[in-house]
């Protein structure tokens, strides 16, 4: 008994290894694409530069709408978008989802405001860390959405190997979560 405990301990472990290196770089393979167009930029909040980038992808008419997931209940645009100037023609096609507070319900508040709004492709800007659980999460609320991933290399992450294991480490764990307990729940 002692050695299947041992054996299923091993295989395991070398499978999260296998599985958190391939994970890796993957990550590290995302590039931003300053080209790519799409109906709706979608922004999760939660980290630092994700919104400034999706401010400059909406100046440069990437999308016809912005859509914030995961503002806080006081937050005002003006203060999110900091030093990145929004022209006043456009504040008007931003949305601040104030509902969502983890990427499950990013992904589910967003998928009522693409609903709504009749979209067929986002523009998804989050870290890039953070990007496999997000596509994850959005592709499982909307299906038949294209959905484009914008990653975001946050400074701290490439100034610091530990600061960038320790987001990948958190990342891989949360994505391994994810997609057991939708599995788990069918």
């Amino acid at each position: 008994m002692k050695k299947i405990i041992c054996f299923t301990g091993i295989a395991l472990l070398t499978a999260w290894i296998v599985g958190f290196t391939a994970f890796a770089k993957y990550v590290q393979a995302l590039l931003p694409d300053d080209t790519v167009k799409a109906d709706a930029i979608v922004v999760l909040t939660g980290g630092s530069e994700r919104i400034a980038t999706a401010a400059e992808l909406f100046k440069q008419n990437c999308a016809k709408k912005m859509f914030i997931s995961g503002v806080g209940g006081g937050a005002k645009l003006k203060a999110m978008t900091g030093t990145h100037i929004i022209p006043e023609d456009k504040k008007g096609f931003i949305v601040l989802g104030r509902e969502a507070e983890n990427t499950k319900e990013n992904a589910s508040e967003t998928a009522e405001w693409i609903k709504k709004e009749g979209f067929n492709s986002l523009l998804l800007v989050t870290a890039a860390y953070h990007m496999p659980r997000s596509i994850f999460e959005f592709k499982k609320n909307m299906p038949e959405v294209t959905i484009i991933p914008y990653p975001v290399y946050p400074q701290a992450v490439q100034n610091d190997n530990k600061i960038a294991f320790k987001w990948l480490f958190i990342e891989y764990n949360k994505f391994i979560v994810a997609v057991l307990w939708s599995w788990i729940r069918g």
